[in-house]
């Protein structure tokens, strides 16, 4: 597919429709399709800004390193969601960017993004609503660790992780992985993981863990 076809094809999770047939195609007159292999570096922390990224298939996460030089996932982004918007400003990129499976983007670039923005009110209000959502969901994860144990989180996080639907696979995530997204260790990740497949509650399999009796599991979420 063509960045057209691409970009049409992502209008049932972003507001494509909305922009007129002009703005689309200045939107996508320099725009590229990119593909990353698995544990590919999109772009690292402290790199210039050009870009922005849509997701199209497969999912990225964005990492930062703590005082002890451990990973911290701060964010999981999958089909339909953006990264990299530090783009719109030129800014450095503040967290390293990893496929965390093969994955493809449509890179845009960042000025031109701006420029439909300021001329779209509507697209701007969406953009300001899709910040407004991630900035909730970071609140949210840092009420955790302060107020929920190991267990609860890691039950929460697989919870949040859903789509909706039952038996849903949480996003394609290493052990370690998980434990950098609630603040914990692999070795405690592992236990944990391992008494809820033992009690029924999930299955584990190489880089997926599929919920598979989510109201058990969300009894599992306790302060």
């Amino acid at each position: 597919m063509d960045v057209l076809e691409v970009a049409r094809s992502l209008s049932d999770c972003l507001p494509v429709d909305e922009l007129t047939d002009e703005q689309l195609s200045e939107l996508l007159m320099h725009a590229q399709l990119r593909r990353f292999d698995r544990d590919e570096v999109v772009y690292h922390r402290g790199d210039p800004s050009k870009h922005i990224h849509v997701v199209v298939q497969g999912s990225v996460k964005l990492v930062r390193e703590d005082a002890q030089g451990r990973e911290v996932l701060l964010w999981v982004v999958e089909r339909g969601g953006l990264f990299g918007q530090q783009g719109v400003f030129g800014t450095v990129r503040p967290a390293t960017a990893i496929a965390t499976t093969r994955t493809d983007t449509l890179q845009l670039v960042g000025d031109v993004v701006r420029r439909v923005l300021e001329r779209n009110p509507r697209i701007l209000l969406r953009a300001f609503q899709m910040i407004e959502a991630r900035f909730e969901k970071l609140t949210q994860a840092l009420e955790d660790v302060m107020h929920l144990d190991v267990p609860s989180r890691l039950a929460k996080y697989l919870l949040d992780s859903l789509d909706g639907s039952a038996g849903a696979p949480s996003p394609a995530l290493t052990q370690d992985e998980l434990a950098a997204a609630v603040g914990t260790t692999r070795v405690t990740v592992n236990k944990v993981l391992a008494d809820f497949e033992h009690r029924g509650l999930i299955r584990v399999s190489r880089r997926h863990v599929d919920v598979i009796a989510r109201d058990q599991l969300r009894k599992e979420v306790h302060a």
